[in-house]
């Protein structure tokens, strides 16, 4: 008898083990996490890392036509108005996994009591042509003394995307801009804190507009996070100002990041584990979370340095007007295609390759050579001994 309870008793402690040991393997999804933590409000338990990047991600959702131009929306009421538009789901633009995952936390957040009376006001969503400049922004209020100023990052337009390549050669661009002016009306028609955070570009920007404004302004700031937005190289003066706001902001990149390795003038920023491969890291649906955190890792992929490198040291290499030079035949060609968007692109490679190769052979002979030059730095860069 003895010896049956003993075995028993085994057999129950070796279960516990594995179960403990798959609980620790688990990973969880921010959906998960608005399920557990969704029925304490902010003012029972104030905002963490997680918190933060549902507001950025949320900020990527086209409220056009939803938030009022002069008011204020519940994020309950919001989805209730998003949900019931025809062809929310259907939008070609919003076929990216990031972008159906966004609409997934509306609808789920939307139903919870943290997230579902937080009051969103003062959308906006420019893009204009002329200026390449691709802007959007939302503010969160979660309690009436505290906000959550979210901007977009890049979105599926061509035009961002152009955006974002001339931040490596810009001292500034148009976006950045807007997000500095936005965050000072926001201040100025708003009382009490703020958070201020993004997603890609939106990190870039959230910094940006923090390290931009007045003394008494940036004392209101209670924290500034950027998730996997690229850095401030090109200028030398947003590095410094960047730096004087390092205390208050919060880096997070995935250990296979690209974006956010761009331009990034110092180590201050935490590595997070990821699910997928490379560039796809950059959807931070896919990084690995704890109850409240990320989960992170001490540093980025070999991956990650070695395209940061190539990418290096093809800014080294090649002047400003010569990369802008060889970014304008991807973009005249697309241009020039009719293509608009990432999915145009994706669903007409060989329409795009063929405007790139007509772009290319009507280019000077030196964008030629630095084209050639480029692709020397990329190939000897990949090759090297890991």
């Amino acid at each position: 008898m003895k010896k049956t309870w003993a075995i028993l008793v085994f057999l129950l402690m070796t279960l516990a083990v594995f179960a403990k040991e798959s609980q620790q393997n688990k990973k969880y999804t921010l959906f998960e996490y608005i399920a557990w933590r969704g029925d304490l409000t902010f003012e029972e338990v104030p905002l963490n890392e997680l918190d933060s990047v549902i507001f950025a991600l949320l900020s990527y959702v086209d409220f056009d036509g939803v938030i009022p131009n002069d008011g204020e929306i519940s994020l309950h009421e919001a989805a209730h108005r998003y949900f019931a538009a025809e062809n929310r789901y259907s939008n070609p633009d919003k076929d990216w996994g990031i972008w159906q995952n966004c609409m997934q936390t509306l609808e789920q957040a939307a139903h919870t009591r943290r997230f579902g009376d937080v009051k969103l006001s003062n959308y906006v969503n420019s893009i204009e042509l002329e200026s390449t400049k691709q802007f959007s922004a939302v503010v969160f209020t979660l309690t009436p003394a505290l906000h959550y100023v979210a901007y977009r990052g890049t979105d599926s337009t061509l035009i961002g995307w152009k955006e974002d390549f001339d931040m490596a050669t810009k001292v500034q661009v148009p976006s950045q801009i807007e997000a500095a002016e936005y965050l000072t009306g926001c201040m100025k028609n708003l009382e009490g804190s703020f958070y201020i955070g993004g997603h890609s570009k939106g990190g870039n920007l959230a910094v940006y507009a923090a390290a931009n404004q007045t003394e008494e302004m940036e004392k209101r700031i209670v924290s500034v996070w950027n998730f996997d937005g690229p850095g401030f190289a090109a200028n030398p003066d947003m590095v410094e100002k960047a730096r004087n706001i390092s205390w208050k902001t919060y880096t997070f990149v995935p250990e296979s990041s690209i974006i956010g390795m761009l331009l990034r003038s110092t180590k201050n920023y935490f590595v997070v584990a990821s699910d997928d491969e490379l560039f796809f890291q950059h959807d931070a649906y896919k990084w690995h979370i704890e109850p409240c955190h990320f989960v992170q890792i001490d540093d980025v992929s070999r991956f990650s340095q070695v395209t940061d490198n190539t990418i290096q040291n093809v800014l080294m290499e090649l002047s400003d007007e010569q990369i802008e030079e060889i970014v304008n035949i991807i973009f005249n060609a697309a241009n020039d295609a009719g293509l608009h968007t990432v999915q145009d692109l994706n669903a007409n490679k060989i329409k795009f390759a063929a405007a790139v190769a007509n772009e290319y052979a009507n280019a000077g002979k030196e964008t030629q050579a630095n084209v050639k030059k480029v692709l020397d730095i990329i190939i000897e860069s990949l090759t090297q001994k890991r």
